[in-house]
Formats: structure tokens, C-alpha cells, sequence
């Protein structure tokens, strides 16, 4: 038994999800593995359940969890009935500012308390871990007087594909969290879904965002730019890396595409 992250309590611990598993149901489409990239050009594409998980949370913060944010906040995300598309945004109503916020949040908060090299660029200090968890058991955003929206600012973009690209491929697209810094403080950003999601942290509350960044917002409303992949300079620099590691493994689209015969590759 060890300690739970979520309640600090000694317990028997379950094997949980750093991204919640309805994303990797999603991306996999009923198959087991997905192709892995690296960023290291030395290490060639391989075969990777990719569950990223590991034992964190009790059963009982588990279903916590997946009740209070993940189940309800990832159905309004995929409602198409309570949201207007347009050519530039998605604009969804009724949206929990709160729970979909701390959901958010609660996926880089475990990331920075995993020990899985794929979140090993995500280390918050152990004050910030610390408010989280608070934040994250207590359903709020405001500690002390401050709501740390305003220093954590998270927000989605909408990734079109590029001519030529499917769209279904777009989706099927995942990333751990990227690490860069800024002149005021530091980001971190993955793909999921087909979204790019923004993690900004700056004590300046005037540090400016990301162009086409959907920032989550104390509103009824949420509204998620939709742009194409050259229009984001992040999502430009992760297609990029994309494309230069299927230049240096030529022979894995090959590989891919046997398996994808067999119903043993998901895209």
C-alpha cells in the first residue's frame, strides 16, 4: 500500500490514467497498440499499448475523479447538440467553468506527480502540486482569495487537417506535454482529439496568449477557435516533428500499413 495523491491516505492504489481513458478509446478505435513516436531521432517509431498509467489514486479518488470531472466534462466536450460550428470557432453553451476547468487541470497535475518518462518534462514544484490537489478535492478554483485561473490559463484550439490530411488522422493524433518557456513564465501544450490544449502559467496578468488560443473563462459559454495546422506556430512545430521522423523511418509506413490490413494498427 502507498499513499493516494488525491486524499494522502496510506491505501491499496489503482492503476490510474495520466489522460483519461475515454481519450485513448477514442484514439485506439478498438484496436490495441498505437505507433509510438519519439523525439529523439535515434529511436525509431515502434508498437506501444501507450495506457499511461501507473498506481496514483485510491479506488475511491479514482471514481472521484471520473464522477466529478472526467465523465460529465468529457460529454460536453463531445455533445455536437450544445455546440454551433462555424468556419472559425466552436462555440459551446452551458458550459461548468469550474469542473471542466479542474479537469483539465487534474490531467497535468497527475503528469507532474507521474514517474512515466512520457511526462518527465512536466515537473510543477511541489507548492503548486500541493494547491492542486486542494483545489482539485475541494471543487473550486479560488484559494486564499485567488483563483488560479488567473495564473494557470488553459485553453483549447481546434486542429483542421491540412489539404490532403483526413481528417479521421487528425484526431487520432496524441502527444504527451510539451514544455516551453516564455519571457514571463512557461507553457505546456499536447494533442488530443484533435484539439491543442494550452496549459500557461505567468504570475503577469497581462502575459499575452497564444493567438487563436480558446481560453477556458468564467462564461456560460466556451469557444474553441478552429484553425488549419499552418495558422499555429505549436501546431506547425509538432506536424513538423511528425513529418521529419516519417522521413527518418521511411519503412514504418510501410510497417503501418500491413498492420492497418490486419486491424492491428489504428490509424
Amino acid at each position: 500500500m502507498e499513499e493516494c495523491i488525491l486524499c494522502k491516505e496510506i491505501k491499496p492504489l489503482s492503476d490510474s490514467h495520466i489522460i483519461p481513458r475515454s481519450f485513448f478509446q477514442k484514439v485506439k478505435k478498438g484496436v490495441p497498440q498505437l505507433v509510438k513516436l519519439n523525439s529523439d531521432l535515434s529511436v525509431p517509431p515502434k508498437m506501444d499499448n501507450a495506457n499511461w498509467n501507473q498506481p496514483l489514486l485510491c479506488a475511491e479518488c479514482e471514481h472521484f475523479l471520473n464522477v466529478t470531472y472526467e465523465g460529465s466534462q468529457l460529454a460536453f466536450l463531445r455533445n455536437y447538440k450544445s455546440v454551433t460550428k462555424s468556419h472559425e470557432k466552436l462555440t459551446y453553451r452551458n458550459l461548468n467553468f469550474t469542473k471542466f476547468y479542474l479537469m483539465w487541470l487534474s490531467i497535468l497535475w497527475r503528469a507532474s506527480e507521474s514517474k512515466l518518462r512520457e511526462f518527465e518534462t512536466v515537473k510543477l514544484s511541489p507548492e503548486i502540486n500541493e494547491l492542486i490537489r486542494q483545489l482539485i478535492k475541494g471543487e473550486t478554483t479560488v484559494m486564499s482569495g485567488v483563483d488560479i485561473s488567473d495564473i494557470i490559463k488553459i485553453g483549447l484550439t481546434r486542429i483542421l487537417p491540412e489539404s490532403g490530411m483526413n481528417e479521421n488522422v487528425a484526431k487520432q493524433m496524441l502527444s504527451s506535454p510539451i514544455l516551453e518557456s516564455s519571457p514571463s513564465g512557461f507553457n505546456f501544450y499536447f494533442m488530443i482529439e484533435g484539439f491543442l490544449i494550452f496549459y500557461i502559467f505567468s504570475p503577469h496578468y497581462s502575459h499575452i496568449t497564444p493567438k487563436y488560443f480558446g481560453e477556458i473563462k468564467k462564461s456560460r459559454f466556451l469557444r474553441i477557435p478552429r484553425i488549419a495546422i499552418h495558422k499555429s506556430a505549436h501546431a506547425t512545430r509538432f506536424f513538423n516533428q511528425m513529418i521529419t521522423i516519417a522521413k527518418t523511418y521511411p519503412q514504418w509506413r510501410e510497417v503501418r500499413t500491413a498492420e492497418h490490413n490486419n486491424k492491428k494498427e489504428p490509424f
